[in-house]
């Protein structure tokens, strides 16, 4: 069982990092982790790009659906704790189906 100490480790490791999908960018060892061929140039310029809308939604994505599997404070404010994936009407309630939706816009 996990206990409110073993919470906050996790949520103190994750301040100021990308979610997961986006590690990458955090420093240039992962970076050439996911693209061996680049460059440190190929890095800074990655990295100093302008983010597309679409990147800054599937950032923003996938930083929802992982505090929604593991944030209880984003569980709780979400209701997820009593989401009930057999019922229709909680189908839009769902992250996953959420994500989706213009409501998460």
């Amino acid at each position: 069982m996990k206990t409110m100490m073993d919470e906050n480790i996790r949520f103190e490791a994750n301040i100021g990092r990308y979610p997961l999908g986006f590690r990458h960018y955090e420093n240039y060892y992962n970076y050439i982790q996911k693209k061996p061929k680049a460059t440190i140039s190929d890095y800074q310029n990655d990295i100093n790009s302008q983010c597309t809308f679409d990147e800054f939604m599937a950032i923003r994505k996938s930083d929802f659906l992982y505090k929604c599997k593991y944030d209880g404070f984003t569980i709780y404010e979400n209701q997820l704790n009593d989401l009930n994936l057999n019922n229709p009407k909680h189908y839009n309630k769902n992250p996953e189906n959420y994500v989706e939706t213009e409501d998460f816009l």
